[in-house]
C-alpha cells in the first residue's frame, strides 16, 4: 500500500488530485480523516496500481492472454546437389540392378543431360534422363525431378526398349530419342540414328578396360601397369616361399 501510495503521490500528483475530487472532496470540507478523504484516497491507489501492471505489462513483453506466436524460424538450406561422382554411382548401381549395362546407362545419361539433373528440354524432357512426363507416368515415377527416381525411371524404360527390340541397342536407343511410335512405324528420323550411334561411341568411354575411362579418372582409380603386377606377383610368390620354408 506504501509502495503504491508513494509511486501515486510521487510520480502521479495530477491524478491524485483529480481522484479525490471526482470523488467529491475538496479543501473546504475541511477534515483530511473523513470517509469521503479516504475513499479518495483509494481510488488514487487503485488507479496508481492499475498504472503500475500497465507499465511492467509493457516492459514484460506484453499481456499474458494474447495468443502465443512462435518466432519465425529460419529457412534451412536446401541440401547441397549430389557431386557428378555421386550421380555416376547410383547410375552404375542402378543399372546393375535391371540388368543394363552400366557403361550404357552412362552414355544415355551424358548425352541426354551432361549428367545435369536440372536439366529441362523445350519439350518438356525433365532431369538426368531427360524423361518426358507421359513417359516418366509409364515407368511409375512420380516426381522425375527427383534424382534417384529419375535414374530408376530413365533405365526402366531403357530396360523396357532393349526387351522390345531384342536387345537390338542401336533400335533401342534410336527409339529412347525419336520416339518408340516412331520406331515402330518406320518413321524414325535420321537424327534420332544419329544419336544412338553418338550414344555407343559415348559407352566406350565409360567401359572400364583403359585408362581413358572418365570414371576412373574421376574417382581417383590408379590403373596396374604391366611392371605393377609383376611386382605385385614376385612379392606374393615371395611370401609363399618364406611361409613354406618356416
Amino acid at each position: 500500500m506504501r509502495k503504491l501510495l508513494r509511486f501515486t503521490l510521487k510520480k502521479n500528483i495530477g491524478l491524485a488530485a483529480a481522484a479525490i475530487t471526482g470523488a467529491g472532496y475538496n479543501a473546504s470540507d475541511g477534515d483530511f480523516g473523513s470517509p469521503k478523504f479516504w475513499a479518495a484516497i483509494m481510488i488514487a491507489v487503485l488507479q496508481g496500481a492499475f498504472q503500475i501492471a500497465a507499465h511492467k505489462k509493457n516492459q514484460d513483453g506484453g499481456d499474458a492472454r494474447e495468443p502465443y506466436v512462435p518466432p519465425v524460424k529460419k529457412k534451412s538450406k536446401p541440401p547441397p546437389p549430389l557431386s557428378r561422382m555421386s550421380i555416376i554411382t547410383q547410375i552404375q548401381a542402378t543399372a546393375g540392378q535391371h540388368g543394363v549395362d552400366p557403361a550404357l546407362a552412362l552414355a544415355v545419361a551424358q548425352a541426354e543431360s551432361s549428367f545435369n539433373p536440372a536439366a529441362q528440354g523445350s519439350a518438356g524432357e525433365i532431369g538426368l534422363f531427360q524423361l518426358m512426363p507421359g513417359t516418366a507416368r509409364d515407368m511409375g515415377v512420380s516426381d522425375p525431378w527427383n534424382i534417384g527416381s529419375n535414374i530408376e525411371g530413365g533405365i526402366r524404360y531403357l530396360r523396357y526398349l532393349l526387351d522390345r527390340y531384342g536387345g537390338d541397342e542401336t533400335r533401342a536407343l534410336a527409339a529412347y530419342n525419336g520416339g518408340l511410335g516412331n520406331m515402330d512405324r518406320g518413321t524414325t528420323s535420321q537424327q534420332a540414328w544419329d544419336y544412338a550411334g553418338n550414344v555407343l561411341n559415348i559407352r566406350k568411354d565409360w567401359t572400364p578396360t583403359g585408362s581413358a575411362w572418365p570414371g576412373a579418372r574421376e574417382a581417383g582409380t590408379v590403373t596396374a601397369g604391366p611392371a605393377f603386377v609383376i611386382l605385385a606377383a614376385a612379392l606374393g610368390l615371395a611370401g609363399l616361399v618364406s611361409l613354406i620354408l618356416d
